[in-house]
């Protein structure tokens, strides 16, 4: 069975530039990784607590279908976040708070040896970043979701609250529960969840009771 969400069922004044400028970007670094190998260059090492590799690995991934899925996640959920936060500042602000909490928990997490300290690459955690964020600053909104099960599918509606809690309460249980990740940076996951939500809380606690 394979759910995924897909979109808001808000609709936006403007098109949200920063975030399709986002995507595409993604889509050129990997285009690059393929064809000047620099991915080992844009990866991120817990190690070396290096801020710049932070940021530059958010935009790097593995592989094609790596890549699809988190921007598949990331329209579902940022489009509308754009509008909302109504900042371009602000909004780029988010993505580079969320890429370094990541990347410190994610350094962290190996320091204390509770994972391997393995490279990582990927734009996961910004969008779990989202989704928290979704939580906090439009909890209520109805995200579109794709259902398919064998022969059958079917499009339904289901609030930012609950995606939210499914999908970060998800990876944190399997962080706490599983003894190997399978070569998934649950750590950046659970981070960015929470960062994004944080960051509402902090500094969009204004905004959100602006557009109640």
């Amino acid at each position: 069975m394979i759910i995924f969400p897909y979109s808001t069922a808000l609709s936006l004044a403007k098109p949200p530039l920063v975030t399709y400028i986002t995507a595409a970007l993604c889509v050129v670094v990997f285009y690059f990784q393929l064809s000047s190998g620099i991915t080992d260059t844009l990866k991120y090492y817990p190690a070396s607590w290096n801020p710049l590799n932070m940021v530059t690995s958010i935009f790097a991934h593995g592989s094609w279908t790596h890549l699809l899925g988190n921007l598949i996640f990331f329209l579902a959920f940022a489009p509308a976040l754009e509008a909302l936060i109504g900042s371009t500042l602000r909004y780029i602000a988010l993505m580079l708070f969320i890429a370094l909490v990541t990347g410190v928990s994610y350094s962290i997490a190996t320091l204390i040896g509770s994972i391997e300290a393995l490279p990582t690459l990927g734009f996961s955690g910004v969008v779990m970043g989202m989704i928290g964020l979704s939580a906090y600053m439009m909890p209520l909104a109805r995200i579109r979701v794709f259902g398919w099960f064998i022969l059958f599918w079917k499009i339904f509606y289901v609030p930012a609250w609950i995606l939210a809690l499914f999908y970060i309460g998800l990876d944190l249980l399997e962080m706490i529960s599983a003894e190997s990740y399978g070569g998934i940076n649950l750590v950046a996951h659970v981070a960015g969840g929470l960062a994004g939500y944080g960051f509402g809380f902090v500094w969009l606690k204004q905004r959100r009771e602006e557009i109640r």
